[in-house]
């Protein structure tokens, strides 16, 4: 399956205690390289994520919070963020979360979902059949 966009979950996916996850900033890196347009779904306070500290920022293209007024599984959380970057939901999006929630969202919004197994980023890895190399 080709897909053009990726919807992360952020706390316990890409970062656990502010610090990000062994293989993430590698992940989105070749991710983008690949063309993927790739944003942030959390159910916490998006004000509190900073992707420019974490040089993320030209990888990920927005962050959407629970301001948004929605949470997951509730499908409008999706749809708000995929509007960020006017994009539309089906196939060819996944979101990728460490809760069944996450998964839920997807599929609630006719999307694909990746539930990590133990939050392991090398899922994804071998989903996109991408070589690990830690950055």
């Amino acid at each position: 399956m080709r897909f053009k966009v990726i919807v992360w979950d952020w706390l316990g996916t890409l970062v656990t205690h502010g610090t990000p996850r062994h293989g993430a900033s590698d992940l989105l890196c070749q991710l983008h390289l690949k063309g993927i347009e790739q944003v942030v779904l959390t159910n916490g306070h998006s004000k509190y994520i900073d992707l420019h500290a974490l040089s993320w920022d030209k990888w990920i293209s927005s962050v959407t919070g629970h301001e948004c007024g929605y949470k997951k599984p509730d499908k409008r959380a999706l749809l708000y963020a995929l509007n960020t970057i006017n994009a539309l939901p089906g196939p060819d999006v996944l979101m990728i979360g460490d809760s069944l929630s996450d998964k839920q969202c997807a599929e609630n919004a006719d999307c694909q979902g990746l539930f990590l197994n133990h939050r392991c980023l090398s899922q994804v890895f071998d989903y996109f059949d991408l070589p690990l190399i830690a950055r």
